[in-house]
């Protein structure tokens, strides 16, 4: 059975949910970033959740294309405790400049 992934949730709607447990996201950035030859959205955001350690989460995604093996849905993400961001920021971008396109069999693109 194949089962379509879902995009992640907009941040709007993931600041609807942590204001709804009494929390606070701040937007790092929201942007359409390429990675791989793949034209996605990257996001970061740092959250405060009551009773919890405030954490900043990343995230990249690819929609990707029905049926294409050189061109599939893509999510990456990546969180970290709010002051380790700076090094979470780091090793967040080596993770991204290191996708790369993977060639098929006999070098022909589905």
């Amino acid at each position: 059975m194949v089962v379509e992934a879902e995009a992640p949730l907009p941040i709007s709607e993931q600041m609807e949910f942590v204001e709804s447990e009494g929390g606070t996201i701040a937007i790092i950035r929201e942007q359409k970033r390429g990675a791989a030859g793949l034209d996605g959205e990257e996001a970061a955001v740092a959250v405060t959740l009551p009773g919890e350690k405030p954490f900043v989460e990343f995230t990249w995604h690819y929609s990707g294309m029905p049926d294409s093996s050189t061109q599939p849905y893509i999510e990456v993400s990546a969180k970290a405790p709010k002051e380790r961001r700076e090094e979470l920021e780091r090793i967040w971008e080596t993770i991204l400049q290191s996708l790369r396109p993977v060639p098929v069999a006999g070098g022909a693109l589905r």
